[in-house]
C-alpha cells in the first residue's frame, strides 16, 4: 500500500511539474487580443522573411531600418507592454492578464529571449542604417 501511495503521489507530481514547465496548450480562442495580435505579427514577419529568402534577395540597411521602426520596435513594444502586472497598469490594460501569469515558465523564458532579440536586432539595423 505504501509502496502503491508513493508510486501514485510520484506520477502525480511528474503531471504536475510538467504542467507547470510547459503549460497547456491554447488554443486561438483561448488567446486574449494583443496575443492574437502578437501571434499575427510574428507570423507575416516570419513569412515575409521566408519569402525573402527564397527570392534570395537581401535588404538595404535602409530597409532594414524601416523595418527595425514600423516592425521589431512596435513588436517588442507591445510585448513588453503586455510583460508583468506592473507593465500593465503603466499603460492603464488592467484588464488584461500579463505573460508572468498567462504563460508557463517554458514559454515566457523563450518569449523573454524573443523580445530581447527583437531589441537587439532594431538596434543592430538602425545602427548600421546610421553608419551608413
Amino acid at each position: 500500500m505504501l509502496v502503491a501511495g508513493g508510486v501514485g503521489a510520484g506520477i502525480a507530481a511528474g503531471f504536475w511539474g510538467k504542467r507547470k514547465l510547459f503549460g497547456k496548450a491554447r488554443s486561438e480562442v483561448d488567446l486574449q487580443e494583443h496575443e492574437k495580435a502578437i501571434l499575427v505579427a510574428c507570423v507575416t514577419l516570419i513569412n515575409a522573411t521566408k519569402q525573402q529568402r527564397q527570392l534570395s534577395q537581401t535588404a538595404s540597411s535602409a530597409e532594414m531600418r524601416l523595418v527595425a521602426e514600423q516592425v521589431l520596435i512596435p513588436l517588442a513594444n507591445q510585448i513588453n507592454q503586455h510583460w508583468d502586472d506592473a507593465s500593465l497598469k503603466e499603460n492603464g490594460k488592467s484588464e488584461c492578464e500579463p505573460f508572468t501569469r498567462r504563460l508557463a515558465y517554458l514559454q515566457r523564458r523563450k518569449l523573454d529571449q524573443c523580445r530581447a532579440e527583437l531589441g537587439r536586432i532594431a538596434l543592430a539595423a538602425m545602427e548600421k542604417d546610421a553608419a551608413a
